[in-house]
């Protein structure tokens, strides 16, 4: 691997990092309990919100949402995970 194959390859993983925990916190401030990931088809469907949430251009929105002080009710309607989470919360 190259240096610059290197560079690109942690930029990728901080950019996946990064989504994961605004996932995590998005999914937190909705009152989604942890556990609704604990079995294999939902740990799979986590993994496909997961991979949605790393292919989002709205990184910038989704922090400014969950840096906010104000209480969410519903995910932001820019959110590529709104149905997930909607439905691991079960509403």
């Amino acid at each position: 691997m190259t240096k610059s194959e290197g560079e690109g390859a942690r930029a990728l993983e901080a950019r996946v990092e990064a989504q994961t925990i605004l996932l995590m916190e998005m999914m937190r401030r909705l009152g989604v309990p942890p556990a609704a990931a604990q079995d294999e088809a939902a740990r799979a469907a986590h993994g496909e919100a997961e991979g949605a949430c790393a292919a989002c251009a709205e990184q910038v929105a989704c922090a400014a949402v969950l840096d906010g002080s104000e209480p969410l009710l519903e995910p932001p309607s820019f959110c590529a995970n709104s149905d997930y989470v909607r439905r691991v919360r079960g509403h």
